[in-house]
Order: C-alpha cells, then structure tokens, then sequence
C-alpha cells in the first residue's frame, strides 16, 4: 500500500538519524482482520536494523464511541498471541521489558485539575471523548466551556472512579493486577466494557520469559568473563 510505503521510509529514514534525539513508539493495533500480519511486520523493522532504535507493542483495538471493539481479538486471544509476538521479538533482537510498571494513577479523568479543551472550547477530563458524533452535540462527556457555558458533563461521573474501585462497584479492587493497570480506562468500565490488560492473563509467561532472558544474561556475562581471564 503506498500509505503504508510512504510512512514506513519515512520512520525508518527518521530512525537513522544520528543528529536527532527522538524516541520512536510504533504501536500496531490488531483486530481479527490483521493480527496474523504482526509477526511480518517485525521482520520488516528488523530487516531494516531498527530494533534498538524504536519501541514497538501491539494492542487490541476498542471502542471509540462505537462497536470496534467487537472485532477485536478475545483477551485471552490477545494475551496468548502476543506471548508469541514476544517471543519472536527476542528471537529479532528487540530489546524487551515483559513486566508492567506500577500506574499510580491511571489517566487524567482521576486528576481533579486536569483538562482537555477541543477546537470549539469544549472541556473534558478524558482525553477520549471530543468529536465522537456519538457522545452528542453538546457532548454527554463536556464538563465545561471556555465561554462559561453550561455543559452536560459532570467531572464527577469519570473522576470518581477511584472511589467506585473502593467501594466494590468494579472488580478492580479485588484483582492483583490492580497496582499496575489502576483499573484502565474509567469510561470503558462506564459503558460496560472490561478494559483488563493483557497482562491479567498472560503474566505467567511474562513472568517466565522475564527468568529465562535473566538466566540467559547471567550465563553470557560469565562466559565473557571467562573469557577474558583466559586471555589474561
């Protein structure tokens, strides 16, 4: 596809460039149309050397105010494939991070100040709302204008998400992936979709191959020192 030609000379051109500091996030979003093209596309990026040079990761498509994400792959789909993305990943020689980090807090709808403002002064506290023909004109989600009018969204309705997550109303608050998800995306457990991470059912083998690669560095490392006492 030209598009496709187009962008991809024009990362890998930026990727190469020695006189720019930039950090480059590719994300390849999968539903059951194109998972199966993933495992081409690493080969194309490691053919062109870009394995230290960019930060890739795939992530199931969802809901935009609509139905995508009934297209998208299961979260047990998802989670067992992408441990085999993982897996050829390390085997092309992109450096890999398999544990997910701790998220204090989890998106600006739980920040009290935080603000999003549209191109027609609408105010937000989610960053996934504005120009969803869905959501309606005036937007549910509009908290408030820049000329001071009144909106129908309440900055309450997204921003106590962490109080419902205590009190019981979402599984989160018994789920030990809690610390390291905060629960995602407060609109989506609004609407009645569950947007559990991966990593909720695939942190075994996360964890497993996290081990393996350790074990596989230390015997390196041991083996390049022995080495290099040899020679001395």
């Amino acid at each position: 596809m030209p598009t496709f030609d187009t962008i991809f000379a024009n990362v890998t051109a930026l990727a190469h460039r020695d006189d720019l500091d930039v950090q480059l996030n590719i994300r390849c979003n999968v539903d059951h149309e194109n998972y199966e093209s993933v495992s081409l596309l690493l080969q194309k990026l490691a053919d062109e050397g870009l394995q230290n040079k960019i930060r890739f990761y795939v992530a199931p498509i969802h809901s935009w105010g609509n139905d995508a994400h009934t297209r998208s792959l299961t979260k047990e789909e998802f989670a067992e494939w992408e441990i085999a993305w993982f897996g050829e990943m390390i085997n092309l020689g992109f450096p890999m991070g398999f544990i997910p980090e701790v998220k204090p807090i989890v998106c600006m709808a739980v920040t009290p100040n935080a603000e999003l403002v549209d191109a027609y002064g609408n105010i937000f506290n989610c960053t996934e709302v504005s120009y969803v023909p869905t959501y309606g004109t005036p937007n549910e989600y509009a908290i408030d204008h820049l000329s001071g009018k009144e909106m129908p969204g309440k900055r309450d309705r997204l921003g106590n998400f962490n109080d419902r997550v205590r009190q019981g109303e979402y599984p989160c608050s018994t789920c030990p992936m809690l610390p390291v998800c905060g629960g995602a995306c407060p609109k989506s457990w609004l609407e009645g979709i569950a947007p559990c991470p991966s990593a909720k059912h695939n942190i075994e083998q996360r964890l497993l191959l996290t081990y393996a690669l350790s074990r596989i560095e230390q015997e390196e490392s041991s083996l390049q020192q022995a080495s290099t006492a040899r020679r001395n």
